[in-house]
C-alpha cells in the first residue's frame, strides 16, 4: 500500500510544479467582450434609447435614464448569464466544432433573449409598461445592438 502512495505523492508533486495551461474559450466570451466595447455600448444606447422613446412615449430624460439603467443591468447581470449560459449553448451544440457558425448564431440569439428579458423587466419596473407589449420592441432593439456587437467582434481583434 505504501508503495503506491509514494508514486501518488511524486506524481502530485510533479503535476503541481508543471506548467499547466487550461485556458478555454467559447463564442459567448467573445460576445461579452464585444458588448463591453465603448463603440458597441454607445451604439446600443443610441438604438435602444430611440426604441424606448418610440414605444414608451416618455420625455427624453426619463427615456435616457431607463436606457442607461437597463444597459447597466444587462452589462452586469446579462454578461454573467451570457458567459455561463453561452458555455451551455456551446456544449449543447457538441455535434459541431466550438467556433462553428451555428454555435455563433445560437450564442448571439441567446444573448438577445437574455438582454431582452432583463431590459423588459427594467422597463416594466421603471415605466410601468406591460411586459408583453414592450417585449417585441426591446427584442428588435437588442437584436440590432447584438448585430453591432457581432460586427465589432468580426472586424476588430477582440482579445480575451
Amino acid at each position: 500500500m505504501f508503495h503506491y502512495a509514494k508514486y501518488l505523492i511524486v506524481s502530485l508533486l510533479l503535476f503541481a510544479t508543471s506548467d499547466v495551461n487550461a485556458d478555454i474559450a467559447w463564442p459567448a466570451l467573445y460576445v461579452v467582450a464585444g458588448k463591453s466595447s465603448i463603440w458597441v455600448i454607445i451604439g446600443g444606447l443610441l438604438v435602444e434609447t430611440g426604441f424606448v422613446k418610440y414605444f414608451a412615449r416618455k420625455n427624453w430624460w426619463k427615456t435616457i435614464l431607463v436606457s442607461v439603467v437597463m444597459n447597466l443591468a444587462t452589462g452586469i447581470i446579462g454578461n454573467i448569464i451570457i458567459a455561463i449560459g453561452g458555455l451551455g449553448v456551446a456544449m449543447l451544440m457538441a455535434f459541431v466544432p466550438t467556433f462553428h457558425i451555428v454555435v455563433w448564431i445560437a450564442t448571439y440569439f441567446f444573448a438577445v433573449i437574455i438582454n431582452t428579458i432583463i431590459e423588459s423587466i427594467i422597463i416594466q419596473l421603471m415605466l410601468k409598461l406591460n411586459f408583453k407589449k414592450t417585449y417585441k420592441w426591446v427584442f428588435v432593439a437588442n437584436a440590432i445592438s447584438i448585430i453591432m456587437c457581432a460586427i465589432y467582434v468580426a472586424v476588430v481583434d477582440v482579445r480575451l
